[in-house]
């Protein structure tokens, strides 16, 4: 997203609000106080009263469903609107004007991003892998202190941890060179257990990187899994697609591109879908991702009560 754009975060309490079958002993008169304040449509919950009323709801005792959306808001011009609050958002169910819990506008959080590395034997040749880093380093320069990522690489199986959390981006990518190549492409799988590493933070930003250049031709998961997996703990696919020149004459003469499954990853899970042919190609993602998850928490997802 341009600095022309900005992306709103609020939530909508739906489905059963008052199900509360016994709120937790320790805390009952605090999380009955932020139910009934949803429930009759009262003032927002800020941030901190969202975390604590999602810490304090045992599944078991509470059925209440969270949907996370995350709206960008601009004038005809691309241009950001700014100062807008919970009054100016309304969430329709089915017709029925449902309240909202929550509503969020800042900007400048820290954020979370798994790097998913596609070593399957296309990436097999030292041209390619240089060009996967290149792609990744725009990305890396805007990793800040308070900022993580951790790398993953995949090829015939499930994803295998390069690194863990870290805001040591550059060294990262140092060790993507170094990651055996070969195989098949478990693309689908990956996604899935790509978004299993990341916990359901709905007030967080976070996302997913993935860097390919091919088609998904080993996972057992299909892509429709791997996009609720990403949209269960609300957290965006970003697909940097490796290509050249003549690759992107091919596919637009042929009239099709076989990574259009991915661009359809990104867009259902909140997240965007970049070719990369060049380096100005990658600087151009790198921006955009910058200023998503430096304005927005992610894609919509369902939260029920809190995983026990």
């Amino acid at each position: 997203m341009t600095a022309t754009r900005r992306t709103v975060l609020f939530a909508a309490l739906v489905a059963t609000l008052a199900t509360v079958a016994a709120a937790p002993p320790e805390h009952p008169r605090e999380v009955r106080s932020l139910l009934d304040r949803v429930a009759s449509g009262g003032k927002p919950l800020s941030d901190s009263e969202l975390q604590a009323l999602l810490d304090l709801m045992p599944p078991q005792e509470v059925d209440v469903s969270l949907v996370m959306v995350s709206a960008v808001v601009t004038d005809r011009r691309g241009r950001a609107v700014p100062g807008l609050a919970a009054r100016d958002f309304r969430v329709l169910e089915e017709g029925e004007l449902r309240p909202l819990a929550w509503f969020s506008e800042e900007q400048g959080r820290s954020f979370r991003v798994v790097l998913l590395v596609d070593v399957s034997g296309s990436m097999d040749g030292d041209a390619q892998i240089e060009g996967m880093v290149a792609a990744l380093r725009p990305i890396a320069r805007e990793v800040g202190i308070a900022d993580r990522v951790k790398l993953l690489a995949f090829a015939g199986r499930g994803p295998v941890e390069i690194s863990d959390w870290t805001n040591r981006s550059e060294s990262v990518l140092e060790t993507i060179r170094d990651i055996p190549r070969g195989g098949r492409t478990a693309l689908a799988d990956a996604l899935v257990m790509a978004a299993g590493t990341l916990p359901k933070a709905p007030i967080e930003r976070q996302a997913i990187v993935l860097v390919t250049d091919g088609l998904d031709n080993a996972s057992h998961s299909t892509a429709a899994e791997a996009i609720d997996a990403a949209r269960r703990i609300g957290v965006p696919v970003y697909v940097l697609g490796l290509a050249d020149e003549a690759r992107v004459i091919q596919e637009k003469r042929a009239g099709n591109s076989p990574l259009m499954p991915l661009r359809a990853i990104a867009d259902q899970t909140g997240g965007r879908y970049f070719q990369i042919v060049s380096a100005e190609d990658a600087d151009a993602a790198a921006r955009r991702i910058r200023e998503d998850l430096r304005h927005s928490t992610g894609s919509p997802s369902r939260v029920r009560g809190r995983d026990g």
